[in-house]
């Protein structure tokens, strides 16, 4: 995934947050729908307590509504709202699609231990647990945490856990989709809706 010839450019996750704890624990309960597409398209849209936000970048800019609360969001956030001129340029996205340059780094920077397979709703999914290595943990002064993913027989996420030293978080992946491009529809707000517009940077 990433948009290189003979892959898809654009993926579509609808996720949950079951069980969230510490720092995380405002989490708890939320929907997430995450779009992307390669190489600058960026959607974010969070259900939560009644309400749905929405962050997107699309190119050179970032759209966020409701506008009011997502003021407030980026201010406490050090934000400048006041800045609202796009981009010059359109920085890509950290790329999907791992090149073999990108495989070989892979096992240095994370160790990475099969844990068998487990069902979830009857279905096997195989479980695998991640963590960074010890050398390169210590050297940028990375927290600890513990990071789980269990992956079904399409090679796809099912269910990731986080956790930390003060926090824990479950994500269930309910639907992942993949496409060649998604509709020009998808980066852009309702036209009946106050935005907040910021360049994407």
């Amino acid at each position: 995934f990433g948009g290189a010839p003979g892959q898809p450019g654009a993926m579509v996750a609808e996720c949950s947050v079951g069980e969230a704890s510490g720092r995380l624990s405002a989490a708890s309960g939320m929907k997430l729908r995450l779009a992307v597409q390669a190489p600058d398209h960026l959607r974010v849209d969070l259900a939560y307590n009644g309400m749905l936000l929405t962050a997107c970048r699309a190119g050179k800019e970032l759209w966020a509504m409701p506008a009011g609360a997502m003021r407030s969001l980026a201010q406490a956030a050090g934000i400048d709202v006041e800045n609202t001129t796009p981009d010059t340029s359109s920085t890509p996205l950290i790329p999907l699609a791992l090149d073999p340059q990108m495989l070989v780094i892979l096992p240095v920077v994370f160790d990475v231990q099969d844990l068998g397979t487990e069902d979830i709703g009857d279905t096997p999914h195989r479980g695998l647990k991640f963590a960074l290595m010890p050398e390169l943990k210590k050297s940028i002064k990375a927290e600890d945490f513990d990071a789980r993913a269990w992956i079904n027989g399409e090679y796809q996420p099912r269910r990731v856990t986080v956790e930390g030293a003060d926090y824990s978080l479950e994500a269930n992946v309910d639907k992942m989709n993949f496409a060649e491009k998604l509709p020009a529809a998808a980066w852009e707000p309702p036209a009946d809706q106050e935005v907040l517009r910021l360049p994407a940077s």
